[in-house]
């Protein structure tokens, strides 16, 4: 299964981050692996015929879970 995420940065918070992000790569440092972990997460919960017939829903479920995640760099 292949999932895709629109996103942007809040860059009113990215100062304080960039000093503990190594070279500002925000993607692959934070996006990324949160986003691998809830998505693994979330998928577990469907079925694997409503990962298919349930998309809008998988993706509301993802969406849910990343806005809950509060990142400890500000981000």
């Amino acid at each position: 299964m292949e999932i895709s995420a629109l996103y942007r940065l809040d860059l009113t918070l990215l100062p304080g981050s960039n000093k503990t992000v190594a070279g500002g790569d925000y993607e692959t440092i934070i996006l990324i692996p949160q986003f691998r972990s809830i998505s693994r997460a979330v998928t577990a919960s469907f079925s694997e015929r409503a990962l298919f017939h349930r998309r809008e829903r998988l993706g509301v479920a993802i969406q849910e879970e990343l806005a809950k995640k509060r990142f400890p760099r500000g981000e």
